[in-house]
């Protein structure tokens, strides 16, 4: 079965939903390209009672295997340990002040849509290219990302090819420690890097 307009395409959403909520079946692993039933979704997520249960259950839809958004997941994801070390239950409303910061983050999502990274990283081979590796931490997290650098001629191009992220555990370490985590996120996607391209590392390293 199609559908030719976006009108369609929300009122067919709503309906699924309702027939899969029947018979327990939650309506997952799908997606569009259509901007007006992205926001239909968003806007339907934003009316559940904020819980914990909620938190999990969209955090674990958000895929960003590449980490290109890991400062968007972790917002989610601090708030999410915050339910933990509160002892908030599983479907217990979450506090207004975190409910609040919830719906903040469920309407800043419609910002991700005016952003486009392109997948090609621009390398040449006539081209000066080299890798940079930036790591720092901080009291809740800390994490490293890789880009690579090219330069053909006078013009200089930066892209940003993946992160990774983490949060810090409950029983907070000091700063200096999650700094060496981060350094050692970040040799880690060196080795990754490397092992997936035809670079060779003595090469192109010019930062970690």
């Amino acid at each position: 079965m199609g559908i030719f307009t976006d009108t369609e395409a929300i009122i067919l959403y709503r309906e699924m939903l309702q027939l899969t909520s029947h018979i327990s079946l939650p309506l997952a692993k799908w997606t569009t390209n259509s901007k007006t039933l992205q926001d239909a979704k968003i806007v339907e997520a934003s009316k559940e009672p904020v819980t914990k249960r909620l938190l999990l259950k969209l955090m674990s839809k958000f895929y960003d295997p590449l980490g290109l958004f890991a400062p968007v997941t972790l917002i989610v994801k601090i708030l999410f340990q915050d339910t933990w070390l509160s002892g908030i239950k599983w479907d217990e409303l979450l506090p207004p002040a975190v409910a609040q910061l919830w719906h903040k983050w469920i309407n800043d999502l419609q910002c991700l849509n005016d952003i486009h990274i392109p997948r090609w990283v621009g390398f040449f081979e006539t081209s000066d290219d080299t890798i940079h590796v930036f790591c720092d931490a901080s009291e809740h997290r800390y994490g490293a990302c890789l880009c690579a650098c090219h330069t053909v001629d006078t013009f200089t191009k930066v892209n940003l090819v993946y992160s990774r992220s983490k949060l810090a555990l409950v029983k907070k370490g000091a700063l200096p420690q999650l700094e060496l985590l981060a350094t050692s996120l970040g040799a880690r996607l060196i080795q990754y890097f490397f092992r997936e391209t035809n670079m060779h590392s003595n090469e192109s390293i010019r930062d970690l």
